[in-house]
C-alpha cells in the first residue's frame, strides 16, 4: 500500500496548489513576525507607561510634567501625551482670568485628544495586515481545494475509473490547501482580536491619563486666578 506524506501531497498536487501553499506559507511567516513584534513592543510600552505613571502620581503641579518628559530613553505613550499638552500650554498667553480659563483648558484638552488618537494609530499598526490574513487565507485555501478537486475529476475522466486509488491522492492534496489556509487564519484572527481589544483598552487608559493631567492644569490655573484676585483685593 502506497503511503503519502504531507510533503508528497503538496508537491504532487500540481503547480497551482504549490503556489497557493507558498503564498499561505509566506503570509503565515509575516503574520507571526507581526504578532511577535507587537507582543514585545506592547510589553515594553506597558513597562514604560507604568514607570511614567508612578512618577506622575508624585507631582502636584502641571508644570512639573516638564521634568518627567526629559527622559526619552524608550518610547512612552504617556510621555508623548504629556509633551503634546505641554507644547499647547506653552503657546498660551500668561494672562489668566475667570473669563478665559475655560477656553485655555479646552485647548489643552483638544491637544490631549489629538495625542491619544495619534497613539491609537500607532497601537493599531499592522492590525490591518492581520485582518486581511485572517479573512483571505481560508478563501485561498478553498481556492486550492476546489482546483484540486477539479483536477481529480479530470483524472477520473482521463482514466475512466472512479476507484479510490485514483481519486484519493488528488482529493487529499486538495484538502492540504484548506488546512494550510486555516492554520494561517486562526492565529491571525485571534491575534487581530486580541490586539484590537488592547488598542481599545489603551485608548481608555490614555484618555483617563489626559483627564488627570487636564485636571491638574485647571487646578493650577484656578489657583493662579485666585492668587491674583487675592493680591488685587489686598492692595
Amino acid at each position: 500500500m502506497q503511503e503519502f506524506s504531507v510533503s508528497h501531497l503538496v508537491f504532487g498536487s500540481g503547480a497551482f496548489s504549490i503556489v497557493i501553499v507558498g503564498l499561505l506559507a509566506a503570509t503565515s511567516f509575516v503574520s507571526w513576525g507581526v504578532i511577535l513584534r507587537k507582543i514585545l513592543l506592547q510589553r515594553k510600552t506597558a513597562r514604560a507607561n507604568a514607570r511614567f505613571l508612578a512618577q506622575f502620581r508624585k507631582i502636584s503641579h502641571f508644570a512639573e510634567l516638564q521634568n518627567l518628559c526629559k527622559d526619552e530613553k524608550e518610547p512612552c505613550p504617556l510621555r508623548a501625551i504629556s509633551k503634546g499638552m505641554l507644547v499647547e500650554a506653552s503657546k498660551l498667553s500668561g494672562r489668566v482670568s475667570y473669563d478665559n480659563i475655560h477656553h485655555r483648558a479646552e485647548l489643552i484638552e483638544e491637544s490631549a485628544q489629538r495625542c491619544v488618537e495619534t497613539q491609537r494609530v500607532v497601537d493599531a499598526k499592522y492590525n490591518g495586515f492581520l485582518s486581511v490574513a485572517a479573512n483571505l487565507s481560508p478563501f485561498l485555501g478553498l481556492l486550492g481545494t476546489v482546483w484540486g478537486i477539479m483536477d481529480s475529476l479530470w483524472s477520473i475522466g482521463k482514466h475512466g475509473s472512479a476507484e479510490l486509488v485514483v481519486v484519493a491522492p488528488g482529493i487529499g492534496a486538495a484538502l492540504v490547501t484548506t488546512i494550510a489556509g486555516l492554520l494561517v487564519a486562526i492565529p491571525a484572527s485571534g491575534a487581530f482580536n486580541l490586539f484590537s481589544m488592547r488598542t481599545n483598552r489603551n485608548e481608555v487608559f490614555y484618555t483617563n491619563f489626559g483627564s488627570h493631567a487636564l485636571a491638574m492644569f485647571k487646578r493650577d490655573e484656578l489657583a493662579a486666578v485666585e492668587s491674583a484676585q487675592a493680591k488685587g483685593t489686598a492692595e
